[in-house]
């Protein structure tokens, strides 16, 4: 195992859909080390996503996990039953949606559901070391309640929201977005896992609010040395959080490796267009340079490199072989039969 937290060996997620079987996850492989900050980039609809959900075993109907490992800390994730998977998910490894109004119950107080996920996983202390028989009695299911609400406004605190008893108290409709984000972190964090995945935490908030958000997924990695992997489109947040990047394009990993190697000489042509496509203060009398074509339809997909279709540098050999993953360099993958290793 080495010195791996998680280990994705050849994940495949497919959906069985009146059109077709969409390859939405097809042969991914990754890993993450104890405190290591990995970023998976890519468009909309290159499986960013369902790669996190398949991780944490959410991936819903008509999609199934059909083949590969995730190893956690050793163990394969996917050979555990319902009730085993949910030691897991949100005590050990977990996870901040995108849109947290509605991924946050409506009719249930702040407090409530961070207390909700600490009782869940006994996070409290109280269900761990007592005896089955003690945790049936009404004292001992106070004394838990009142040790989850203390750790719980602890973690209104640490996530930087002000008042935070009067805040617990109340319902997420009466937070703005960046605050219901923090508020997902406090859920998130209340368990102190080991690997958080953040998918796309910052996109519905504004630029200062992503600000103080990424510094405080930042400062929380560091304190509690925790691995994230951060999925985001947003190759600006990827420099100033992550060690390394992986990105994906339909359904695949093209290119993984350090995150300085990956933006300052990005291999696939790829990685280099999504670079490219970023507005820059210094060539804003230029248009923004774009990709041309769109991701294709993954239960459509072309022959050989899924990328041929839209690439500069494709010849008659990209439309009839699937290149492989290989070293360039130490630690840097990629996924192209037009550069040299």
């Amino acid at each position: 195992m080495g010195n791996w937290l998680l280990e994705v060996r050849d994940l495949k997620t497919y959906f069985y859909t009146d059109n077709g079987v969409a390859m939405a996850v097809d042969g991914v492989s990754f890993s993450v080390a104890h405190g290591e900050a990995v970023g998976i980039v890519g468009e909309s609809g290159c499986g960013k996503s369902v790669t996190a959900r398949s991780i944490m075993r959410l991936v819903d109907y008509p999609g199934k996990i059909v083949g590969g490992q995730v190893l956690f800390r050793g163990e394969d994730l996917l050979t555990k039953s319902e009730k085993e998977i949910r030691q897991f998910r949100g005590k050990e490894i977990a996870m901040v949606f995108q849109d947290p109004l509605s991924t946050l119950n409506p009719v249930l107080t702040v407090g409530d559901q961070i207390v909700e996920a600490i009782e869940l996983h006994h996070g409290s202390g109280s269900l761990s070391t007592s005896s089955p028989l003690e945790r049936l009695s009404p004292f001992a299911r106070r004394r838990t309640r009142e040790e989850a609400w203390k750790r719980a406004l602890e973690m209104m605190e640490q996530v930087g929201i002000p008042a935070p008893e009067q805040r617990m108290a109340e319902y997420p409709h009466q937070f703005s977005g960046g605050m219901r984000q923090r508020v997902m972190i406090a859920i998130a964090l209340s368990c102190n896992p080991a690997l958080l995945i953040a998918d796309e935490p910052t996109t519905a908030l504004d630029v200062t609010v992503q600000a103080q958000i990424l510094e405080l997924m930042k400062e929380l990695q560091q304190k509690l040395n925790m691995a994230v992997i951060l999925i985001t489109h947003d190759l600006g947040v990827v420099a100033e959080f992550c060690d390394r990047v992986i990105v994906m394009y339909a359904g695949k990993v093209v290119e993984a490796g350090p995150v300085d190697d990956i933006l300052f000489n990005p291999r696939h042509p790829y990685t280099a267009g999504l670079l490219r496509s970023i507005p820059r203060i210094e060539d804003r009398h230029r248009p923004i340079q774009t990709i041309p074509g769109v991701v294709p339809e993954l239960y459509n997909l072309p022959s050989g490199c899924r990328f041929h279709t839209r690439c500069p540098l494709a010849d008659v050999q990209c439309a009839k072989e699937d290149p492989p993953l290989v070293n360039v360099s130490d630690g840097h993958q990629v996924s192209c039969l037009q550069v040299s290793t």
